[in-house]
């Protein structure tokens, strides 16, 4: 492998690092509001997930590092990417400059090796030297470190291309995620009031959704217990969860029926409307 097609690799590597990290801080440290509905909506699957994100990301920061070869094999990382210049004859100074720099990054990283060694890759037996607190401090401090280490070294290869590591759009799927569980469920309140209003003998009626806002034509057919614009309507809502059971008041305009209502079970793909 040539040194430019390493540096590839490794600036791909670290824009994988900000996906899982960018995502890891929007659903866990950036509001509360977005872990108290984690919380609300699955709180032990949901820590679990941000203790495997955490530590995943230890584990690629770790790759990183990691010296240029282990156990007998080359690695893809800033040491085997010094190594690949060979600047250690070719050039002793600005083989000089990177291996201080070098190891202002192993160091900066020593907190995340530690987890890697002694709790991650491997499980130490003796326990009587604590572990550095896991922090996003400690992660940050890192993938900074990471991060110059690469720009320097691509300013001396490449001085025409500059790389940035702000990477766009890369909390979408997160963001998603977030705007389907926040409703009123979710945040452990009464949930929203959804309305169906319909004037008598006409079966083209108004759905009013208490989740999302939104205004739909529906049909209305409370005899047969059959309405599958709604069954549509909240599988495409964004401000619902998914498969649990809403409960809608049908509402006659003019006052010539007095209220029923109705519960949509979002496991029946049918759509029924079931009168309770």
């Amino acid at each position: 492998m040539t040194t430019d097609e390493l540096l590839e690799q490794i600036t791909t590597d670290i824009y994988k690092l900000h996906y899982v990290w960018d995502t890891f801080l929007l659903l866990f440290a950036s509001d509360k509001k977005n872990v108290d509905v984690l919380n609300a909506v699955g709180s032990g699957f949901f820590a679990m997930n941000q203790t495997l994100m955490y530590d995943d990301v230890l584990l690629r920061i770790n790759r990183i590092t990691d010296r240029a070869k282990v156990a007998g094999k080359d690695t893809a990382s800033l040491e085997q990417l010094l190594h690949l210049t060979g600047w250690r004859r070719s050039d002793p100074a600005n083989w000089k400059i990177f291996s201080d720099e070098l190891r202002t990054v192993k160091s900066a990283c020593r907190e995340c090796r530690a987890h890697r060694n002694r709790r991650l890759s491997h499980k130490e037996l003796d326990q009587a030297t604590p572990l550095p607190p896991t922090t996003r401090k400690m992660v940050e401090t890192a993938i900074e470190a990471v991060e110059r280490f690469v720009r320097l070294f691509n300013r001396e290869l490449r001085p025409d291309v500059e790389i940035s590591f702000v990477v766009t759009n890369v909390t979408g799927h997160a963001e998603r995620l977030l705007r389907h569980l926040t409703n009123r469920r979710s945040q452990k309140q009464p949930p929203p009031e959804t309305r169906i209003l319909y004037v008598k003998g006409n079966r083209r009626a108004e759905l009013q959704c208490g989740f999302c806002g939104e205004t739909e034509v529906v049909g209305y057919y409370p005899d047969d217990r059959t309405s599958p614009h709604v069954r549509l309507h909240f599988a495409k809502c964004d401000g619902l969860i998914g498969c649990e059971v809403v409960m809608i008041e049908a509402v006659e305009r003019n006052g010539a029926e007095p209220p029923r209502t109705f519960l949509v079970d979002l496991k029946d793909k049918s759509g029924s409307l079931t009168q309770q």
